[in-house]
């Protein structure tokens, strides 16, 4: 088990000395202690080496309360994800921890969120359109299948093209049941309103094969009741 002792707390920053050895980047930092009389767990992540048995982690969650001192115990491997059926239709954090007070997860297994790419014999060659549906998306800037996309415009443009992308693109063909593969839509960035909606639409939807990250975007057409 390697401990280290916090040295230096800058808002999502942490900088953290192991006097017995370096955990590796990307491993995954666990903080327990408290705040205002409250137990709280903290988990960062290693991003940098700095010298002199300094490593310097980044915070997945606020930093609210914690001080120097306080101690940090390095898990041995890097953030983890569930995965398999027991993913299906539960809510999550950024960790893995469910965040829909159903209980615990049943999973198969699990998945670090640091993976080698799936090698070029696994993917393939001739490139694919995903259609939108939002004719001046299709139109101009069509997107590419396991493709990256940078949209760019004030918050109603972005959000709102964002929110019309995934309505049409992942919950239209699960209501009208045109396919059954499994959905998972993930915005993490977003207001905490959202991810509200988001636990009350999948307690909803519940027999369909959806997992939802936290902070995922809907259609304002769903009230919050």
């Amino acid at each position: 088990m390697n401990i280290g002792t916090i040295v230096k707390v800058l808002g999502p920053v942490v900088d953290v000395e192991f006097t017995e050895g370096l955990p590796g980047i990307y491993n995954a930092l666990t903080c327990d202690y408290t705040v205002q009389n409250e137990p709280a767990k903290l988990t960062l992540e290693v991003q940098q080496h700095l010298g002199d048995k300094w490593v310097r982690a980044i915070s997945m969650s606020g930093t609210e309360g914690l001080k120097r001192g306080f101690k940090v115990m390095d898990s041995g491997m890097p953030i983890s994800m569930p995965v398999g059926e027991g993913v299906m239709g539960r809510v999550f954090d950024v960790t893995g921890n469910p965040v829909d007070e159903r209980g615990p997860v049943e999973a198969e297994k699990y998945y670090p969120i640091h993976r080698p790419a799936p090698p070029l014999v696994e993917q393939s060659t001739s490139p694919q359109l995903l259609p939108t549906g939002i004719k001046v998306i299709d139109l101009i800037c069509p997107f590419l299948k396991g493709g990256k996309v940078g949209a760019f415009g004030g918050a109603g443009v972005r959000i709102g093209a964002v929110e019309e992308s995934e309505e049409r693109v992942a919950f239209d063909p699960l209501r009208h049941q045109v396919h059954a593969s499994p959905v998972v839509v993930v915005n993490p960035a977003e207001r905490a309103v959202l991810a509200t909606l988001v636990f009350r639409l999948v307690s909803f939807w519940l027999p369909l094969p959806i997992g939802v990250g936290a902070g995922v975007l809907f259609r304002r057409r769903y009230p919050a009741r």
